[in-house]
């Protein structure tokens, strides 16, 4: 059960050496990103992705597009930043404060979410690139990711990059990834799923020697994790966990509510005991504002039990995950559509999960497992984005529910049973045959997303 990743030994790496806001504005921005040009191109380039992903040559041109349409967004990027701390620094300057000013800085913020969220968009395409070459392996993605990045496509570092990840198809090696047009792939410069399924990571060697010495200590702690099964992740010593547990989740029930928001502007509902869904369509509420409107007191309606009773409830938006989350998988992967996918990918589309901790303790302890500590005595201890919400115990066993489980369970619809699964499966080990960093890995995840 305690086992190394799928490649084993096969998963290597290497250097190459090259010759030479507010939120009204954040509003609009996504308004002008969900218009039906920018989806149409966004769906075209996640459909050849997905249609077309045994097809080489397919992917190559399809991430040579992706590179041109990211340096693109990049340049922009970088004009308007420039012209922002240009207005700020006049506006800083101007006693009193001119109005005219204040409207520009406006404009230049819409315009810098605008093509920074565009940016966004085609890295979750490659984003899925990366979840599909990888077989979905949930643990040598998020090795993989690493510590939060900001990833960039430079002009002179790019050049060098396509150099060896073009060698990569012209020797017929297998399939090369890019990976800064990715948010997953963070260790090295290119990752190469080679012809008999064995990878490696490639960093195009650069003239920062204390850099290449950071990358390469990166590159060997995630091989020799993925290869061993055990090693060291983000400094900690972790161990890969492989379950054969099958990952439940209501994903068919959130379709269904998108598809309905789609038509009328809004929908909602109760997937299983602790989640209430409302999903969204902003495209519609502009001609269905009463749909809205009830919608809004039906959800009230819907969790006025819980909220009555005292319950924890918390409230979770894909809003909140277009932007890069390791904890939850990327929208370009759900098996919705390639234009539904592309619709979340913008705000077109988005939806709200009410999650009531309250009831998930409970349906911990239904599953066997008391809980020794729940979200509010563990937040009083001094909580922190990483704080656990749950301490659980039975038998001398104290698991910890992280964060990352709640994430799934609310934005990717996990049903609690498979983690209330997982924690007995564990138990079942028996003592010390499992650290408390241990990484689960569901065999069952590669059927999940597409």
């Amino acid at each position: 059960m305690i086992e190394p990743g799928p490649y084993r030994r096969a998963f290597d790496w290497r250097v190459s050496k090259t010759a030479k806001e507010s939120i009204p504005e954040i509003a609009t921005a996504l308004v002008g990103l969900s218009s039906a040009d920018y989806l149409d191109i966004l769906e075209d380039y996640l459909t050849v992705t997905r249609k077309r992903q045994n097809n080489r040559m397919a992917m190559a041109k399809v991430q040579l597009h992706l590179v041109e349409e990211i340096l693109v967004a990049q340049k922009s990027i970088k004009h308007y930043r420039q012209q922002l701390d240009e207005l700020k620094a006049h506006i800083r300057g101007a006693q009193p404060i001119d109005e005219n000013l204040k409207a520009d800085i406006s404009t230049v913020e819409r315009e810098l979410f605008f093509h920074r969220a565009h940016a966004n968009c085609f890295r979750a395409i490659g984003d899925g690139i990366a979840w599909r070459a990888l077989k979905h392996d949930r643990v040598a993605l998020r090795a993989l990711a690493g510590n939060a990045v900001k990833q960039q496509i430079l002009e002179q570092g790019t050049i060098n990059e396509l150099h060896q990840w073009s060698t990569t198809f012209d020797t017929g090696q297998g399939l090369g990834i890019l990976n800064a047009l990715t948010n997953w792939l963070a260790i090295g410069d290119i990752t190469v799923i080679k012809n008999d399924g064995a990878m490696e990571v490639v960093e195009v060697k650069s003239s920062n020697a204390d850099s290449m010495t950071k990358q390469k200590q990166r590159m060997r702690a995630v091989t020799d994790l993925l290869t061993n099964g055990k090693g060291t992740l983000e400094g900690q010593e972790v161990e890969i966990v492989r379950l054969d547990i099958a990952v439940e989740n209501d994903l068919p029930i959130l379709f269904g509510l998108l598809e309905e928001a789609g038509r009328s502007g809004w929908a909602g509902g109760r997937i299983n005991n602790c989640c209430h869904i409302e999903a969204f369509d902003p495209r519609v509420l502009g001609s269905a504002e009463q749909v809205w409107k009830r919608g809004i007191e039906q959800t009230q309606k819907e969790i006025a039990p819980w909220t009555e009773q005292d319950d924890v409830v918390i409230r979770m938006d894909s809003l909140d995950i277009l932007s890069f989350t390791p904890n939850c998988a990327p929208f370009s992967v759900f098996p919705f559509p390639a234009r539904l996918c592309v619709e979340l990918l913008t705000g077109a589309t988005n939806y709200s999960c009410f999650l009531n901790l309250t009831e998930l303790g409970r349906e911990f302890e239904r599953g066997g497992w008391q809980v020794e500590k729940g979200p509010q005595e563990l937040m009083k201890d001094g909580g922190d984005r990483d704080t656990p919400l749950f301490r659980l115990k039975r038998n001398g066993m104290h698991p910890e529910i992280p964060p990352a489980h709640v994430m799934r369970i609310s934005m990717e619809t996990i049903r609690p049973s498979v983690f209330i699964r997982t924690l007995d499966a564990i138990f079942e080990l028996g003592p010390g045959r499992l650290s408390p960093s241990g990484v689960i890995e569901y065999e069952g995840e590669k059927d999940l997303w597409v």
